[in-house]
């Protein structure tokens, strides 16, 4: 349709009723030559046009743009169902509506992708991002979500629904009360639980199903090791202790977790073989996190296979661990490093440098983390070592 005529056909709308409007056009034909997508909207939106279907025998059409759906769709996916229910032709569509479609065809593309019919999935809404399911539960969010990729935290409160989570989604668990998912008629599937401050003990999940948990407050490898004697350490050195004891102190403080890691497929280069690292720190280890990790780029190398496995198996929410040494008479960070049932012990690397433009530049560059840390530089020293102590 031109755009002369296109106003036009706006202008007339304007002076018209809607029904006698539409009733000039005798079929689809004469419709859609006349009449742009924006006004096929508004008289879908107020039953018009299902009422000139319906007198045109055009029942079909008319049925699957009954009221019921169409006040479920926004404007996006109501001008890509008229488009694929009325026949529009696509080259004859503004550039405004374009868009428009191929947003709606995106997210259409999206459904398929994670909600199978013939594998038994229900029907349900999707999810990508926190902002969505606030804006979801705005709405009429139904009894399905879909929680698709990252992290989400699900209102507790919200009673008889089914989360279902793809592309390895987790939920971060932030309460520090028993939780009874059966009491509340809400469902799991297929999702990893963060938990903050429980244990998996402390939740009541025997309707759900194929559920992963991780457990954020956990302070070290060592189940032995008592908090009092971790922050004992990071106080630094006693006056009266000497150097060498404090050192030997140090020994006990391995696997000590300092923080965690969201793993994102986009942050993996598949032509170096590096998995770039995005921390969040634990507050208590503020003092040897600040020293060390300041304005540092963190990775792992790990290959496609191996990288894989840790996303699409394993949770994407990772612990980081630190082993402890001394620094004069202040506790340091020495090496920082993944737990991974993929590969054991990936040790995480870091540099000064943000951008790497080959794995020889990347492996040539330093750490910056003084005397306390692994520096860069030192990999190809150890490299042998961390064969063996790594699994690498």
């Amino acid at each position: 349709m031109q755009t002369a005529a296109r106003l036009k056909t706006c202008s007339r709308f304007s002076d018209c009723a809607m029904n006698n409007f539409f009733n000039r056009y005798n079929n689809l034909t004469e419709l859609l030559a006349n009449v742009d997508l924006g006004m096929l909207v508004t008289a879908a939106r107020e039953n018009a046009l299902q009422a000139w279907l319906v007198e045109r025998f055009y029942y079909e059409q008319a049925h699957q743009l009954k009221s019921e759906r169409v006040n479920e769709l926004d404007g996006d996916e109501l001008r890509f169902v008229l488009c694929g229910e009325l026949g529009i032709d696509l080259m004859s569509l503004s550039e405004y509506d374009t868009r428009a479609i191929e947003r709606a065809v995106a997210r259409h593309r999206r459904k398929l992708l994670y909600i199978n019919p013939d594998a038994g999935d229900p029907d349900g809404s999707i999810v990508e991002t926190q902002t969505q399911l606030r804006d979801l539960f705005g709405k009429n969010s139904g009894s399905v979500i879909y929680l698709c990729g990252g992290e989400f935290q699900i209102p507790l409160h919200k009673h008889s629904i089914t989360y279902i989570g793809r592309d390895n989604a987790i939920i971060n668990i932030v309460s520090r009360q028993p939780i009874n998912f059966d009491e509340a008629d809400i469902i799991l599937k297929n999702l990893t639980l963060y938990l903050q401050y429980l244990t998996p003990a402390q939740l009541t999940l025997e309707r759900s199903e194929n559920i992963k948990f991780v457990l954020g407050r956990r302070l070290a490898l060592d189940a032995e090791l008592q908090r009092r004697e971790l922050y004992a350490f990071l106080q630094g050195r006693d006056p009266f202790e000497s150097f060498a004891s404090f050192e030997r102190r140090s020994e006990e403080m391995r696997g000590i977790v300092v923080g965690e890691v969201l793993l994102d497929k986009a942050d993996f280069d598949i032509t170096r073989n590096i998995f770039e690292l995005h921390p969040r720190w634990r507050i208590d280890f503020i003092k040897p996190i600040k020293k060390f990790a300041s304005n540092k780029f963190f990775c792992v190398f790990v290959n496609a296979e191996n990288a894989a496995r840790m996303f699409e198996i394993e949770s994407r929410k990772q612990l980081i661990y630190a082993d402890f040494g001394t620094e004069g008479s202040d506790a340091a960070i020495k090496v920082l490093y993944l737990m991974t049932e993929a590969c054991g012990k990936l040790l995480i690397l870091s540099t000064d440098k943000p951008s790497m433009k080959s794995v020889d530049e990347f492996a040539s560059q330093t750490s910056g983390s003084g005397d306390a840390g692994y520096g860069l530089e030192l990999i190809a020293a150890f490299k042998s070592n961390l064969a063996t102590e790594f699994g690498s």
